[in-house]
């Protein structure tokens, strides 16, 4: 019988105790896995759903660029320019007014050329030899006359600094070769064009006018342009024409006798391919929903976010807004052309929009661009919506009669500035003082932006604000006038187009604000993780303090253990002894 190599109580195996630290590990692992894991699980889903939520938002803010674009109203008011010759150029800012217009060049604007009377074999050609020095005055139209002091002795290329110094870039001064046996030649110009920058020259001796003999000759004389504008003959200092037509600049190229047809038109070409990349953006978007949002019956297989009624939301609420009808009962599916067979029949329709079954947005651009040409403000209506403004106005009450009134400037002011002095008579009548007044008000429309015109019964005025500004009437007797003193503003109203709406929607998804449906979305995630990392952090200090008192225990008990052990040794080996003698 070998006693030795049996475990004592079943709890020691040729000396070695079971109580070890492998056995602490298996049972702290089995716990862990019980505790700890399923937390892990929740907090490897959630970080799936940090990533998908921020390319969610990249997606969103790349869709609002897309959209963006068709609700503004600057989108709208590019301008395209067609000019049917070379004798001008046009160029029409955004949102000027679309028109056609005939121009004809009769003269260019010029400006003043004059050359020195005398050429030098040199540019170190003595100007000034006759021993004295000379005053050389030049005068740019009715301006006041520069005055070069010519020394005794001055040469061709000292006349031109000293030209160049005082003429202050108004005046400009060259010497050229023009070639022969004296080929430099001093030629002066003004740098502005126009009749009034014609140059005269006259020299000095002192205060006394002096024929030096060195005269000036004119080589162009500076001229106005003249040209005819839809039949109507006008006048400029210059070739380039800002201040005729509003938002339009014509650049006066060359003279010609022929008519030349101008045609200020919508550009709205850039909007086709801006429509393209929005439904490139738009099916982007709601694939990637469609991935976060899936379940998959046979498999399993869910996305991040299913289940999840303000992601899942989305999509629809993407469709119900980019297909409604707006208060005409038109939608963007509105937006078609006729389909023709062989024989010019229509059998169907083209539609610039549509959506697959599979929910993907489809876009036929060449539709798009036919309604485009064919009715902008009605696809702009339909995209954007469209602003109507009614202008300020104020309606002011009989004008007052039968009294002699004496009104100084400023007791009346419109918009901060004085209208003008005027009287009323007794024997005027209200309608006579009315139009007195209307006189005094209309002689500060430049200054005011208000216009006023008569009533209905023609004793009264009615001012208005053509330029979407407020009316501000004020002074100590606007009220006698029957004027209603206080501000008067335009009203504006706004009816969202398709875009427009979607812009709105697109902004409480990602905007810049906490309530935001993205905001709160990411920081509700933020939380989460917060907790569950708290949560196992927890769980695993509660395991660590329960194995660190096991630890503890299995120690003492093994002491125990190998104590018996040793006192058990003695007694088998008596036991062995005593066996082996009676053998």
């Amino acid at each position: 019988m070998a006693v030795g190599s049996v475990s004592m109580l079943g709890l020691s195996l040729n000396g070695q105790s079971a109580l070890n630290a492998d056995l602490i590990d298996q049972l702290k692992e089995a716990d862990k896995s019980v505790m700890i894991k399923p937390l892990e699980t929740q907090l490897t889903k959630i970080y799936k759903k940090q990533e998908d939520q921020t390319k969610l938002v990249e997606k969103i803010n790349a869709f609002r660029d897309a959209t963006s674009v068709f609700a503004s109203d600057s989108s709208y008011l590019k301008r395209g320019v067609s000019v049917g010759g070379d004798s001008v150029s046009i160029t029409a800012n955004d949102g000027a007014a679309i028109q056609t217009m005939t121009l004809k060049v009769e003269k260019l604007a010029k400006n003043s050329v004059a050359q020195l009377g005398k050429n030098f074999d040199t540019e170190s050609g003595i100007v000034n030899g006759i021993g004295k020095p000379l005053t050389l005055k030049i005068a740019r139209g009715a301006s006041a006359a520069l005055e070069i002091e010519v020394k005794n002795g001055m040469t061709l290329s000292e006349l031109r600094d000293a030209i160049n110094e005082a003429g202050g870039g108004n005046i400009s001064a060259s010497i050229l070769n023009v070639g022969g046996n004296e080929p430099y030649s001093l030629i002066i110009k003004t740098a502005k064009t126009g009749a009034s920058e014609q140059l005269s020259f006259e020299w000095f001796d002192g205060d006394n006018p002096f024929a030096s003999g060195i005269g000036f000759n004119d080589t162009q004389k500076a001229q106005d342009a003249e040209f005819v504008y839809n039949g109507l003959s006008v006048t400029r200092s210059n070739n380039t024409v800002s201040d005729l037509v509003s938002g339009v600049t014509i650049e006066l190229k060359k003279a010609d006798l022929a008519d030349t047809n101008v045609s200020i038109a919508r550009s709205l070409s850039d909007l086709s391919e801006q429509m393209k990349a929005f439904v490139d953006s738009y099916n982007d978007l709601t694939k990637f929903l469609d991935e976060i949002t899936k379940y998959t019956v046979d498999s399993g297989e869910a996305g991040s976010f299913q289940g999840d009624g303000r992601i899942n939301s989305i999509r629809g609420e993407l469709n119900k807004i980019l297909f409604a009808a707006n208060e005409e009962g038109k939608n963007i599916s509105d937006i078609s052309r006729p389909q023709y067979d062989l024989s010019g029949e229509v059998v169907g329709m083209f539609f610039a929009f549509n959506l697959s079954e599979k929910g993907t947005l489809t876009y036929d651009q060449k539709t798009f661009e036919q309604a485009l040409s064919q009715d902008p403000e009605g696809v702009e209506k339909l995209l954007r919506g469209v602003t109507n403004t009614v202008n300020a106005q104020a309606i002011g009450a009989a004008t007052p009669s039968g009294t002699d009134a004496s009104y100084a400037s400023g007791d009346l002011t419109i918009n901060g500035a004085a209208i003008g002095a005027f009287n009323f008579d007794a024997a005027d009548s209200s309608a006579k003082n009315a139009q007195k007044l209307l006189e005094a008000i209309n002689a500060k429309t430049s200054e005011t932006g208000v216009a006023a015109r008569l009533g209905a019964s023609g004793a009264n005025i009615i001012l208005r604000n053509d330029f979407g500004d407020s009316i501000v009437i004020g002074g100590a007797k606007a009220s006698e006038l029957g004027l209603p003193a206080g501000t008067f503003s335009a009203t504006v109203t706004n009816k969202n187009g398709v875009f427009s709406n979607l812009d709105k929607y697109v902004d409480k998804l990602s905007g810049f604000w906490q309530d935001a449906r993205m905001t709160l979305v990411e920081n509700q995630l933020k939380s989460d993780v917060t907790n569950l990392t708290e949560s196992i952090q927890k769980a695993l200090n509660r395991i660590n303090a329960k194995y660190a008192i096991m630890t503890a225990q299995f120690a003492s008990y093994n002491a125990l253990i190998s104590k018996y052990q040793s006192s058990f040794s003695g007694v088998a080996q008596m036991i062995e002894q005593a066996a082996n003698s009676k053998n």
